[in-house]
């Protein structure tokens, strides 16, 4: 049985009440605050009422979180990814890596009433749109800041300080001691142009300057950094390794068995420093983490706020509402 926090309760009966008048809601919620409970709950429900259900994610990293999620509440469902063997169409509840479901041309249910849930909801889901034009669609995101105009109303039960009062976040610290000139650089498609940045970044002052601030300000603690390019967090892995810190590197190659041990050794602090670009930026529970470096600067707010919620998570066990 799945036990809900009062405001996640309360974030269903609001989307629940405004689905009788509308079909497209946005639930926003911040990093930490449970919406894959909520999603699970309401993946529940359908079963119970006999409604499809299609749960559209992106990459195999959240595919896979959400599926172990189910599992943990032993909902019955398919993976409608490419070779997947848990993948069973008969299944009510379809879990989809939006990139599948384009290059498959394959969307489950679009021929009948169903619930589709899109995770990262700030993201482009225009073909979801598309095939999907009657049924139920809720949106998740903590970050509602790009364009959500395709949505018709939203459910926001709970605000980021009440979650930090509450124990569910933990209080910030934040540090700037050593501020990148980013004055020449260009800002493309809302952030800043990759290769500009990547070049700025590299130099060995700044990179020095990094871990330098690191040993002072991060205590050691259990960390993520983020790189502008697969090779500048190589380049990062390496030079913090060099001065002794246990560091790896991850990138969208990496096997799920290697991101699996770059967590557990966060966990049992084998690790210290995980160095990724975007891999762990969303979707990515990791509470142990205490720590995030950012080790590039950013003109996006959503990826800023995105980046830096994989370290608010609190370890505190919440007691459960309804």
């Amino acid at each position: 049985m799945i036990k809900l926090r009062d405001y996640q309760s309360d974030a269903i009966e609001s989307f629940y009440i405004k689905w009788r008048t509308k079909r497209k809601i946005v639930l926003w919620m911040n990093m930490g605050a449970g919406k894959s409970e909520i999603a699970a709950y309401l993946a529940q429900d359908c079963l119970k009422d006999g409604m499809p259900m299609v749960m559209v994610v992106r990459g195999r990293e959240l595919v896979k979180n959400l599926s172990e999620r189910l599992d943990k509440y032993k909902i019955t469902h398919s993976v409608f990814m490419a070779g997947h063997h848990r993948f069973d169409k008969s299944k009510l509840i379809q879990i989809c890596s939006i990139d599948t479901m384009k290059s498959r041309d394959g969307f489950p249910f679009s021929d009948t009433q169903c619930v589709v849930l899109l995770d990262e909801a700030h993201k482009s889901y225009d073909i979801i749109f598309e095939k999907y034009k009657t049924q139920y669609i809720l949106g998740l995101t903590a970050t509602p800041f790009s364009d959500m105009s395709e949505y018709d109303d939203y459910v926001c039960p709970i605000e980021p300080y009440e979650l930090r009062d509450m124990g569910v976040l933990v209080p910030e610290k934040i540090y700037c001691p050593h501020v990148m000139d980013t004055s020449s650089l260009k800002i493309i498609a809302g952030d800043f142009k990759r290769d500009q940045v990547e070049k700025l970044v590299t130099s060995g002052e700044i990179v020095g300057n990094l871990i330098e601030d690191y040993n002072t300000y991060g205590e050691g603690r259990p960390s993520v950094c983020f790189a502008v390019s697969v090779e500048h967090s190589k380049q990062l892995c390496d030079e913090i390794n060099k001065r002794g810190i246990r560091a790896i590197h991850c990138d969208a190659s990496s096997s799920d068995e290697e991101r699996k041990q770059a967590k557990k050794g966060l966990e049992d602090g084998t690790i210290k420093v995980v160095c990724n670009v975007d891999i762990f930026s969303v979707g990515w529970d990791c509470p142990t983490v205490s720590c995030i470096i950012l080790a590039r600067p950013t003109w996006s707010e959503i990826w800023y706020l995105q980046a830096v919620g994989r370290g608010l998570r609190s370890n505190r066990v919440i007691v459960t509402g309804k």
